[in-house]
């Protein structure tokens, strides 16, 4: 994590955001390496979470079964550094990652630019990206995770974090979402069955 990143996170974590209320979803290694400069900057402020067990992650799953480990509006602030652009169903780990949110709670995502950042199939790309974003990619997201209601939630992007990424942080207005109709590919309801579809 490059220290304009770090520095964003940081404005977001307040004295009432410990293990218990705040996420670091991907969290990575606990000791930073060669490979993987992304490690676990808020240890002991925001529970790790990763799926490579050999990161040491305080809970070892998959983004898309976070919510197994939480309850609805429990969550009072998840960070995603460098994850989403790694993730086979990013929608769906939005929804999910939505309903864990508090009200007010805030989700902080931050990504490589597409066009600054070697795109998927070119020479020197990260083998482990699924998707390459620029900043009105992760807004349409957001618009779609959030039932296509703007009132339900607030957006700030910050462009230039660092010379080749972005974030964007979405507060959460409302303590409940209705999603019992959700349409668009790839969207699954908790059971894992695509909504209107046999």
């Amino acid at each position: 994590m490059r220290l304009n990143e770090k520095k964003l996170i940081e404005k977001y974590i307040s004295d009432d955001i410990n293990i218990t209320n705040g996420i670091d979803i991907g969290c990575g290694p606990k000791i930073k390496n060669k490979d993987n400069c992304d490690g676990q900057e808020f240890q002991n402020i925001l529970l790790g979470i990763d799926k490579n067990k050999d990161f040491e992650p305080d809970l070892c799953c998959d983004a898309l079964d976070i919510n197994k480990y939480f309850k609805d509006s429990s969550i009072k602030l998840a960070i995603m550094v460098h994850v989403l652009e790694d993730l086979e169903n990013p929608y769906e780990v939005l929804r999910r990652l939505v309903r864990l949110l508090a009200k007010n709670g805030i989700l902080i995502i931050i990504c490589p630019y597409r066009g600054r950042y070697p795109r998927i199939g070119t020479k020197n790309a990260n083998g482990g990206h699924k998707f390459d974003y620029e900043p009105y990619d992760i807004e349409y997201m957001i618009w779609r995770t959030f039932v296509k209601q703007k009132r339900n939630y607030e957006i700030e992007i910050f462009e230039n974090l660092e010379c080749d990424s972005f974030g964007v942080v979405v507060k959460k207005k409302f303590d409940k979402l209705d999603y019992s109709y959700w349409p668009g590919w790839q969207m699954c309801d908790d059971d894992g069955s695509i909504p209107n579809k046999k």
